[in-house]
């Protein structure tokens, strides 16, 4: 009731101040609808404001997460960069593959050997063609020369590496069920590495690089470790994360000098350098 009286004279003294003619005054019925009128504003004022404070509240939420995300990724970079700098070799057990949505915390690179019914083979590591303006896919979907492996290896290797361009969903399923099933096999550093590549070409970055860092990890002393590595900064170039882009190509040069990844890595820094990039 006291509201009621206290809007009641607001009215009165709008009406006052409009200085309105006697003859002009409301009725009580034109009283009431300005009544509604107002309290009708102050609920969508009250409205407005609940909803700028969740606003708000929602902002702060996705900025704190936004900040311990990038945080642990550094943290876990800052891994990855010193093992690969150190080239220390770690007689821990190999970490499974993770999942894409997170880095794996890094340990040094772990050498992979062959039994003796498999002595290696030389191996010819694919080239990645350097990634122009508009192009995604950066690797020729050929290989020439395989290591030796069992029969079984090799057909389920083969029918991986078939889908890798029409079935790409497919063929990941596939890889990994290959690294699962052979996880010695000598060529485990390549299905590995084709993972990343088909994330790659689907522009899945996040999960790109969480397969290229796993074949640094587990496969380190492979022929596919450069090519990893030179992918490793392309995932972070595309993702405009260009510190970490910087140091990936840079650890190419210093990890793998003589190799066409040392070249590609060269020419991307040189197209960053002169973008302003860094």
């Amino acid at each position: 009731m006291v509201l009621l009286l206290r809007k009641l004279f607001v009215v009165a003294g709008f009406l006052t101040v409009l200085a309105i003619p006697p003859a002009q005054a409301v009725t009580p019925d034109e009283l009431f609808e300005v009544l509604q009128r107002i309290e009708s504003l102050e609920n969508e004022v009250r409205y407005l404001r609940g909803e700028n404070e969740q606003l708000r509240f929602d902002m702060e939420d996705i900025k704190n997460t936004q900040k311990k995300t990038f945080i642990r990724m550094d943290d876990r970079m800052d891994d990855l960069f010193r093992a690969i700098n150190t080239r220390k070799i770690s007689t821990a057990p190999i970490a499974p593959v993770l999942p894409a949505l997170t880095l794996p915390v890094i340990a040094a690179p772990v050498a992979r050997t062959t039994t003796a019914a498999q002595p290696p083979v030389r191996q010819v590591a694919l080239k990645p063609v350097a990634l122009s303006a508009g192009v995604k896919k950066s690797t020729q979907v050929v290989e020439k020369v395989l290591p030796r492996v069992s029969t079984p290896e090799k057909q389920a290797y083969d029918a991986a590496f078939a889908n890798i361009k029409t079935k790409p969903s497919a063929a990941i399923s596939m890889f990994r069920q290959f690294l699962k099933q052979y996880p010695t096999s000598a060529l485990a550093p390549n299905a590995q590495y084709w993972l990343g590549e088909v994330m790659y070409s689907s522009r899945n970055y996040r999960g790109a690089i969480d397969e290229f860092v796993a074949v640094l990890q587990s496969y380190g002393k492979s022929a596919k470790a450069p090519d990893a590595a030179i992918k490793l900064g392309f995932s972070f170039y595309e993702m405009k994360n260009w510190v970490y882009a910087r140091r990936s190509l840079e650890d190419v040069l210093r990890s793998y000098p003589k190799t066409q990844a040392a070249n590609l890595a060269r020419a991307r820094l040189a197209k960053m350098h002169k973008e302003n990039l860094y």
